[in-house]
């Protein structure tokens, strides 16, 4: 999936938080997918928009997100099941990356990424 889970010494787990997500979607033609997001391994935005670059298809990118972890990680409901938020912050399109602003006309782009600490798999959840 997304995240990398993976066991300590201990046999505890622990989750691999990443602070870039990049959100891709994909153009109405290309099939099997509509949408995907994947964690990145970078550590500044620079080194995100590269990784992106790479990514980017133009036969099968409709729109490439940067999104970008804010906050910290929450676990506020039950025992076992955590979340952190990722906002997008840069957008590209066919013409290029911009700031993902409405002045740019891109909306709000939230999402929760939530897991159980004793699965492996995890769920996104658009909050704006």
């Amino acid at each position: 999936m997304i995240h990398v889970s993976k066991r300590n010494p201990d046999n505890k787990q622990e989750v691999n938080t990443m602070k870039f997500v990049i959100y891709t979607d994909y153009k109405a033609s290309y099939k099997p997918m509509a949408w995907d997001y994947k964690a990145i391994e970078a550590k500044t935005l620079e080194e995100a928009i590269e990784t992106a670059d790479k990514m980017w298809n133009p036969d099968t990118c409709y729109l490439m997100q940067i999104m970008k972890k804010v906050g910290k990680i929450e676990a506020p409901y039950h025992a076992g099941y955590k979340y952190e938020t990722y906002e997008a912050i840069l957008c590209r399109r066919s013409y290029g990356w911009h700031r993902n602003t409405t002045e740019n006309c891109e909306g709000e782009h939230r999402v929760n990424k939530n897991w159980l600490t004793n699965d492996r798999n995890e769920v996104w959840y658009e909050i704006a």
